[in-house]
């Protein structure tokens, strides 16, 4: 009697979603629906909206909100790690990084938010700038 392993978690997809503020949405709604039907945990899926919707948010507020170039949203879920990237038209001209917000501030925490829930996050300035986070889906 031979035994089968349950096969890896594998799911990719790249989304290519002109900038609207409706695709944040749109972008978090396919992905759930996505990792849920590759068996991903709730509280990883919840993790994964949350730092997905804020890579898209950034994107559309300071990745060069004039452009008329579309937004690339892309996840991977691969061996032990869920990779969620977001590529915008924008040229950063500094670094992104997580900053100090006011208490009284209504923004200002998305990549606090990326920062705590990741097991890492970095900016390319290759075409535009793109944002990649990974997430652990090991518990």
């Amino acid at each position: 009697m031979t035994s089968t392993a349950e096969p890896p978690l594998d799911a990719r997809t790249i989304l290519v979603l002109p900038p609207a503020t409706r695709v944040t949405g749109i972008a978090r709604r396919v992905m759930s629906r996505q990792l849920f039907e590759h068996g991903a945990r709730p509280d990883l899926i919840e993790d994964a909206e949350l730092v997905l919707s804020e890579l898209v948010t950034n994107a559309l507020q300071h990745g060069g909100s004039d452009s008329p170039e579309d937004l690339e949203v892309s996840w991977a879920l691969t061996g032990g790690r869920l990779r969620l990237s977001v590529l915008d038209g924008g040229i950063c001209d500094g670094d992104l990084r997580v900053r100090d917000a006011a208490p009284d501030s209504l923004s200002g925490r998305g990549l606090a938010i990326v920062d705590c829930l990741c097991e890492r996050w970095s900016v390319e300035h290759d075409g535009g700038t793109r944002v990649t986070a990974d997430l652990a889906t090991a518990v």
